[in-house]
């Protein structure tokens, strides 16, 4: 809450200012504090935002991060049609930026959208869930990138969804991993 106050106060000033790209990351950054609240309408008013100045001021990187997370926002929202094509324009940015880092991105806020929506799909699947496609591709694509390590949050949500089609072992297996790199992100924090 005071985070929130201390954004909405700055963004005041830096549309006063009319500073574009810094009011669309104060913007970006309201709606992902908003939605970390559980207000994932307003949270999306305000990427609308930020993405409409994002597009203004041609930051193609930048727009492909927030429309990912709006596509969260609306999904949480209730508006899973809106998400999915939020995600669609990320998605072809992503390609043309070749950025994979938020292939891996894409492919969370994917899972976390059929998480909460049963909605159709048109592809073949190895998984017993798309959740689980999409988590699993998110690690495949992130272990395919040098240096990378998979972050906590992932294997916890990749034990989450492994444990809900009672897959024990595997849930057993990411949820170790998930508690060594939160160690591994908690010691990189404190140094």
């Amino acid at each position: 809450e005071q985070s929130q106050q201390v954004l909405e106060e700055s963004l005041q000033g830096l549309i006063a200012s009319n500073h574009g790209i810094h009011t669309a990351i104060a913007h970006a950054e309201l709606g992902t504090t908003l939605l970390l609240r559980g207000l994932p309408k307003p949270a999306a008013a305000y990427f609308d935002t930020a993405i409409a100045l994002y597009r203004a001021a041609g930051s193609r990187g930048n727009l492909a991060e927030h429309l990912i997370s709006q596509a969260r926002a609306l999904s949480a929202a209730g508006e899973p049609m809106a998400a999915l094509m939020a995600i669609d324009e990320a998605r072809k940015l992503i390609i043309e930026l070749s950025s994979d880092t938020l292939h891996i991105d894409l492919r969370v806020a994917l899972a976390e959208i059929h998480g909460l929506h049963d909605l159709p799909y048109s592809f073949e699947i190895a998984a017993p869930n798309l959740v689980l496609h999409f988590l699993e591709e998110a690690l495949s694509v992130g272990n395919g990138l040098q240096g990378w390590q998979a972050p906590a949050t992932l294997l916890l949500s990749l034990a989450e969804a492994w444990s809900s089609v009672q897959e024990g072992q595997k849930a057993f297996e990411y949820a170790k991993q998930a508690i060594a790199a939160d160690r591994r992100e908690r010691n990189k924090q404190a140094e």
